[in-house]
């Protein structure tokens, strides 16, 4: 339903939001509808989320262990193997963690199933992403707050009860009545939802603009006789054949007839629908953490250039979601690998893997060279104490007293070196 459903009676769609008994069930496939296609049916938040989710799987994870005070770099292992390569038989390390990534951000929630192999131990030999919508959390209370019992998976005639211990539950914190009572976290969507909504309706009609209009202009006869309703019925036919359609938006159509052509351009209201569109972006970036310009929003100056933008993404929003993600691992996955090898094993994301991140350290380090090489250059030159201060000084912006200093400093250890 579009936004004119406004303009004519209370007959707008409104979001189906499920309401559960406290203590109860929550299944999570009955959410908001609006949410659950959010990301299969709004091309801005696809691309917001595959973005991040897309630059967080190819932050190279690794695997390290304690020996002694040190940590050590684990390069192979059944564990290595597992976190850093291929969690399980169907997906790749990409694939794992863009799937995680991807459901936390649309859904607030993401889950992994750890399975065990026999003759292992209680170390889980594989890890597996599951789909938010075939689990239902059974809740119940503990130290007077709900926490999960235990987790049904149902598909098809395909049922299946998984404890606790065994399921990966990563969420956002979710402060409202809702949240407590589900042990739910809470979808960015949710809190931004008449962001989503308002978005969905400004595309929806935009594209009722461009399908239902086509060339727009109106069409009169030149004749001082009046066309009769045969004549105007065969100039309209022959209008909408030429005229119609999304292909011709925008367009004038030559004709031989004798006829008057008077152009009929968007009214300001409908101009407004069209430019609106970008606000709707940047609330829904807003949500995420990312800055609107990296989304063909070139009108956004938050950032003077893309890199700047690019780092500040990652920054605010593939970092720590990535951090999360793997922290939880840390937490749920490495305490019975720690006590089956006798060790101390901790999982990392390697961010001088992310060129954007050190481009800044880059420059930081090659003028440091630069500088380092101008000073021992002045300081070994064969001149006055005089001249190698004014030479400090010009060259590497110091005080007087700054460069007094740092000759002193040298001329000291020359002399306590001399003796």
């Amino acid at each position: 339903m579009g936004i004119f459903s406004n303009w004519f009676g209370d007959k707008t769609e409104k979001p189906e939001i499920s309401v559960y008994q406290i203590g109860s069930s929550f299944d999570i496939g009955k959410t908001d509808g609006v949410i659950n296609n959010a990301y299969t049916g709004n091309g801005d938040v696809y691309s917001i989320i595959k973005k991040i989710a897309d630059n967080a799987k190819h932050i190279p994870r690794e695997l390290w262990k304690k020996e002694g005070d040190e940590w050590v770099q684990v390069m192979d292992g059944d564990l290595w193997q597992i976190v850093t390569q291929r969690p399980n038989d169907q997906q790749n390390i990409h694939d794992f963690v863009e799937q995680s990534i991807t459901n936390l951000l649309t859904k607030g929630n993401t889950f992994r199933r750890g399975r065990k192999t026999p003759g292992f131990g209680e170390a889980f030999q594989e890890i597996i992403t599951v789909n938010n919508d075939i689990i239902t959390i059974d809740c119940m209370i503990e130290d007077f707050n709900y926490v999960p019992k235990q987790y049904k998976l149902e598909l098809g005639s395909s049922k299946l009860i998984i404890p606790v211990e065994e399921m990966d539950h990563v969420k956002f914190y979710n402060p409202s009545q809702h949240g407590f009572n589900t042990c739910l976290g809470l979808s960015p969507l949710q809190a931004g939802l008449l962001s989503l909504v308002a978005s969905n309706d400004n595309k929806t009609a935009q594209s009722v603009l461009v399908r239902n209009q086509g060339v727009r202009g109106l069409i009169t006869s030149r004749s001082d006789r009046a066309q009769t309703t045969e004549e105007r019925n065969q100039i309209q036919q022959a209008a909408d054949s030429r005229m119609m359609g999304a292909s011709k938006f925008g367009k004038a159509i030559a004709t031989s007839a004798n006829v008057d052509f008077i152009q009929m351009g968007m009214d300001a209201t409908q101009l407004k629908i069209i430019e609106s569109a970008v606000m709707k972006l940047r609330d829904l970036c807003n949500l995420y953490g990312v800055d609107s310009s990296l989304f063909n929003d070139p009108a956004n100056k938050t950032y003077n250039n893309r890199k700047e933008a690019e780092k500040a993404m990652f920054t605010n929003a593939v970092i720590p979601v990535n951090e999360k993600d793997i922290h939880s691992l840390n937490e749920w996955l490495l305490p019975a690998w720690n006590e089956k090898d006798n060790t101390t094993y901790q999982i990392r994301q390697n961010l001088s893997a992310i060129p954007v991140m050190h481009e800044d350290e880059d420059k930081k380090a090659a003028k440091q060279e630069k500088i380092s090489k101008i000073f021992i250059s002045i300081l070994e030159a064969q001149i006055s104490t005089e001249q190698k201060v004014f030479s400090l000084m010009r060259s590497l912006n110091l005080s007087e007293d700054e460069a007094k200093e740092i000759v002193g400093n040298e001329t000291q250890e020359i002399n306590e070196t001399t003796d």
